[in-house]
């Protein structure tokens, strides 16, 4: 990304930011926050959702002002949160054991955020090769309830069956996805191809 005068690079906002020029901080919310609501909406399809993820997500930003190296990769360090935030909205949607937490401590400061991002991707795409591999009425209970936030016996009005054939569906989902996300983000890559999310 190229700056010119009136977007100065990251280094520059950070250590503004830290020296009490809170227009900084702005700066730096305007210029990720497009590409966080991005990835997250992606996962999330809600809008409330998402704006509530990327807020958290800015909050520790903000709540870490002080602890922040200015010479090190911001958008390596405010992806690492995103991921995390966005992991355990997959953890609280599924249940499953999804345990795989991005750290930036360690990174150097020449660290690459594109290759953590494709963990990342592929991670995402194992939930989405999951989610479509259930049978239709399966992913359909399973959407109700998870994304439309419907109670077992709304959808069970809405589907015309019982609550019972619901809480059935619902648990067989569940075991699915403790199955199928078990497994390491670095054997990702033996499965599934690299797109971008962006």
């Amino acid at each position: 990304m190229k700056h010119t005068h009136s977007s100065p690079p990251d280094t520059v906002l950070i250590s503004d930011w830290q020296q009490g020029d809170e227009k900084a901080f702005d700066k730096l919310y305007y210029r990720y926050h497009p590409r966080l609501f991005r990835l997250a909406f992606k996962i999330t399809k809600s809008q409330a959702l998402t704006e509530e993820i990327v807020h958290d997500v800015f909050m520790k930003v903000w709540q870490n002002k002080d602890k922040i190296d200015p010479q090190r990769s911001f958008q390596a360090y405010i992806f690492t949160i995103i991921k995390n935030e966005i992991f355990r909205y997959l953890r609280k949607q599924t249940n499953a054991p999804v345990t795989v937490n991005f750290s930036f401590e360690g990174q150097t400061p020449n660290a690459n955020p594109t290759e953590q991002e494709l963990n990342f991707t592929d991670y995402l795409q194992l939930y989405q090769c999951a989610l479509n591999a259930l049978p239709e009425r399966k992913k359909e209970i399973f959407l109700l309830h998870r994304q439309e936030e419907l109670s077992y016996r709304e959808i069970a009005s809405q589907l015309q069956v019982s609550i019972k054939t619901v809480e059935f569906h619902m648990n067989d989902c569940l075991k699915w996805f403790r199955k199928n996300l078990r497994v390491h983000t670095d054997l990702v890559f033996l499965f599934l191809s690299v797109s971008y999310i962006f």
